[in-house]
C-alpha cells in the first residue's frame, strides 16, 4: 500500500491517483461528520473536503506533522 504522502506527491504528475486517497478516507470523514452534523450536510461536507484536498495537495508539507481523520496535531 502506497503512504498518504507519496500518493499525494504522485498526485501533482497524476490527478487520477488522489482518487485512493478518497477512497481511502471518504467514509471516515463521513461518518464523522454525520455523527455531529446529520447525514444529509455530511454529504456535503465530505466531498468539499476532498475538493479542497485536491485543490490545496500542492501546498502539502509532510514534514509540518501527523495527519488525515483522527489526527490531533
Amino acid at each position: 500500500m502506497t503512504d498518504d504522502s507519496t500518493l499525494i506527491a504522485q498526485s501533482l504528475h497524476r490527478p487520477e491517483l488522489f482518487a485512493v486517497l478518497y477512497d481511502r478516507y471518504f467514509d471516515e470523514i463521513h461518518r464523522y461528520v454525520a455523527g455531529r452534523l446529520g447525514t444529509q450536510i455530511a454529504d456535503d461536507l465530505a466531498a468539499e473536503t476532498f475538493l479542497v484536498a485536491l485543490r490545496k495537495r500542492h501546498t502539502f508539507d509532510a514534514d509540518r506533522g501527523p495527519y488525515g481523520p483522527g489526527c490531533t496535531a
